[in-house]
């Protein structure tokens, strides 16, 4: 997805800030699995955190000063005739100096 939103001049240096939604979506028949699943990708911390990944390695490979996972939301599930789906949203900020 392209940047939701890009904020210029966003310190007096002239900090370009992008914002970014990321989205997380799991199927599957069990549906306590799939909550399990998706709170692992929904923890501030661990193997799966979607958060640490990115927060991690800041400079995503040293293209950007630093990224931050500002929240998660929106995480829900539905059930159709395959089974059922979950999902969430992450608000994620990427700050690039000039």
């Amino acid at each position: 997805k392209p940047p939701t939103e890009i904020e210029y001049n966003h310190t007096l240096g002239g900090d370009t800030v992008y914002a970014f939604e990321v989205e997380v979506f799991l199927g599957g028949a069990n549906e306590g699995e799939l909550w399990d699943e998706l709170d692992s990708y929904l923890a501030p911390t661990g193997a799966q955190s979607v958060k640490a990944a990115i927060e991690g390695g800041m400079t995503l490979a040293g293209n950007v000063d630093f990224a931050v996972v500002n929240r998660a939301r929106d995480a829900e599930m539905e059930q159709d005739g395959t089974g059922w789906w979950y999902k969430a949203t992450f608000d994620v900020e990427v700050y690039d100096a000039v």
